[in-house]
């Protein structure tokens, strides 16, 4: 993350789309080393950072829990007193109360959920 940071302080053009397609991609590895809440944490701060200096319109994807349960073989169960958000991805809660919008949704393109501005 300290290379991203340096390259965005020597950024001359502005960034208007970026699309990070999987942030689960490491769950796996980040959940091992303990480092997991940490890394979406910094992860975050860029984003946001990139958000608010150059107007940059980020679009992130990432498996659902569904995912992990065929992984550790184990039924999700959704927590009723976690925000909604949370019940549905893997992705640390401290990571996705930064972004504007989520939308939720099936492989197959069924939506479950979204707080996404009309």
């Amino acid at each position: 993350m300290d290379m991203l940071e340096y390259k965005l302080d020597r950024m001359d053009l502005p960034l208007k789309l970026l699309v990070i397609d999987d942030l689960s991609v490491f769950h796996w590895d980040l959940l091992v080393d303990g480092t997991l809440e940490e890394e979406y944490t910094a992860l975050a701060k860029i984003l946001q950072r990139l958000r608010h200096q150059f107007g940059t319109a980020i679009v992130t994807t990432s498996l659902g829990v569904e995912f992990e349960s065929g992984m550790t073989l184990q039924h999700h169960r959704h927590h009723q007193n976690k925000p909604v958000y949370c019940q549905w991805s893997c992705i640390p809660p401290v990571f996705l109360q930064q972004t504007h919008d989520i939308v939720l949704a099936t492989d197959a393109g069924h939506l479950l959920w979204s707080n996404a501005s009309s």
